[in-house]
């Protein structure tokens, strides 16, 4: 479908803001890199072994910053050499866990544990408690990247403990979100939704503006899992504002993914796919913006190590003979045949990159179709046993009815029959009083209300202040089907007093305001 002439306008105007955006947000590679190549150079000819290993240190996260991870490993080994030389201390501990956040980057899950369990063990002996805290989530995060959700959950929770212990709301908000989306990845919706929430309340109560447009996206996707659209436009609409504002364009891009699912769910299409094209042009360019900073970091570093090369070689060249300086002319060469060799190689695998996006987005874009199909054949069967339920319980107050009143009328032939009529119809009645109090049917009743309901009699019974009674769980059940007083003492075989008596006990029972609605609460239980 195209876009509109006006709507392409601003489409377009858009993404050259974000290309303009992306290419001003940082200062330039090379001269960043050129700071801490100089940093480490004067460490290393002034400083100490601890200067030196800082230096180090500096320059890997420089370098992981970039995306250029194997000169991000290489140094992160080199400052970490100078253990056992000079005492570390709680910088052992930060690097370990930020060389194991380098492996988890790069995905490699195996390596990325070793180095937080190494870092653990150090933070433990230290009693570096906050540090501790932080290595326990990267391994939850680990753990949950694999699928072992159980032991991801009760890491993330320790961590959350001692957050809550220390009184530091960053680090409860960041353990709230890391459980809520372990929770949506077990597709736990409402736990989901509730801790993404907390993170949200403790982002805002640290002030951590920056934060916010994630978890307000995870949020808007938990209510677009559940249904619930129009909260999931609401919330998804506020993190894309929140990533505008603060120039996230990964999670503008994400944003904007999110509402063309929400939008192809509620039946939009043109919208949706309005919204998944400037998803991908806001990935498009952020992709090529990301490679082109870490080809300019790869170069610089490149350009850096071969300067420090060719100064060392002309240092020699009034030592060496004329051989030697055709020898080092072969070799430049070589070397300068070689980066032409990594350029193209580089501009391959770049080219590769954007085919398997594209291979990806349309994928995602048939997953979305998929998934917009099985929602729409839940909500079917959803309102198929609603109303299948609603005629079985109606069944059941007519068929109860019907009997009681046919008792009645024996009742009273029984009073005007003669002796041997009498004894006939006390058969009749008794029969039909025993048929009144089996409860087959009333099993089945529950067995389809669990169906639909799986969850409600157990939640039920956790939050009431004493156990409930067999009655009070059957008048809770015909209540959360929002029946009335009457059909429910029909159902019940008692008066409508009684009813309303027993709704009064029911409510002593449960943790309810005096003012609220006794349904409402069953239906939220």
């Amino acid at each position: 479908m195209a876009i509109p002439p006006s709507k392409k306008n601003i489409f377009l105007l858009f993404i050259c803001c974000c290309s303009l955006l992306l290419q001003a947000q940082e200062p330039a590679v090379d001269s960043l890199f050129l700071k801490h190549t100089q940093a480490l150079a004067k460490a290393q000819e002034h400083g100490g072994l601890v200067k030196i290993a800082v230096a180090h240190a500096d320059l890997a996260s420089f370098c992981a910053s970039t995306g250029v991870f194997s000169e991000a490993i290489s140094q992160y080994n080199k400052a970490l050499q100078y253990n056992g030389k000079v005492v570390l201390g709680a910088k052992e501990v930060q690097w370990l866990d930020q060389l194991g956040g380098v492996y988890l980057q790069l995905k490699n899950f195996k390596k990325a544990k070793e180095y937080f369990e190494q870092a653990k063990t150090l933070a433990i002996a230290q009693e570096l408690g906050l540090e501790l805290a932080k290595i326990k989530s990267n391994i939850g995060s680990c753990y949950e990247k694999q699928g072992a959700y159980i032991e991801a959950l009760r890491l993330q929770k320790e961590s959350l403990s001692w957050y809550h212990r220390t009184n530091d709301f960053l680090g409860q908000a960041r353990a709230n979100e890391h459980i809520g989306s372990i929770y949506e990845d077990l597709e736990r919706l409402d736990k989901a939704k509730a801790y993404f929430e907390k993170a949200y309340d403790f982002f805002k109560g640290a002030n951590a503006e920056f934060d916010l447009a994630n978890v307000l996206n995870n949020i808007g996707d938990v209510h677009r899992k559940m249904g619930v659209y129009d909260s999931a436009f609401y919330y998804t609409r506020l993190s894309l504002g929140k990533a505008k504002k603060h120039k996230q364009y990964l999670k503008v891009a994400s944003a904007y993914k999110d509402l063309a699912k929400t939008y192809a769910l509620t039946g939009e299409g043109a919208k949706a796919y309005q919204m998944l094209k400037m998803a991908n042009a806001v990935r498009e360019e952020i992709i090529s913006s990301d490679n082109i900073t870490q080809i300019t970091a790869i170069q610089t570093v490149y350009e850096t190590q071969q300067k420090e090369q060719r100064i060392q070689i002309l240092e020699q060249q009034n030592k060496r003979s004329q051989a030697q300086q055709k020898l080092l002319i072969v070799t430049i060469a070589a070397i300068v045949g070689m980066a032409l060799v990594g350029f193209w190689s580089l501009r391959k695998k770049r080219k590769a990159h954007l085919k398997m996006q594209m291979y990806k987005q349309r994928t995602m874009q048939a997953e979305l179709d998929k998934k917009a199909m099985e929602e729409q054949k839940l909500q079917q069967d959803v309102q198929y046993k609603t109303a299948a339920l609603s005629r079985y319980s109606l069944h059941l107050a007519q068929k109860n009815k019907m009997l009681s009143d046919l008792s009645g009328r024996l009742t009273k032939m029984m009073q005007r029959s003669k002796i041997d009529l009498r004894s006939k119809m006390e058969e009749v009645v008794k029969e039909i009083e025993f048929d009144l109090a089996q409860e087959q049917e009333w099993d089945e009743f529950i067995g389809f209300f669990e169906e639909l309901h799986p969850d409600f009699v157990s939640s039920l019974q956790k939050r009431t202040k004493e156990k409930l009674s067999p009655a009070e769980l059957r008048l809770s059940i015909l209540l959360r089907l929002n029946l009335s007083s009457k059909k429910i003492a029909a159902i019940l075989r008692v008066t409508p007093d009684s009813v309303r008596v027993a709704r009064y006990r029911l409510r002593k029972k449960l943790p309810i305001d005096s003012k609220a609605d006794l349904v409402h609460f069953l239906t939220v239980v």
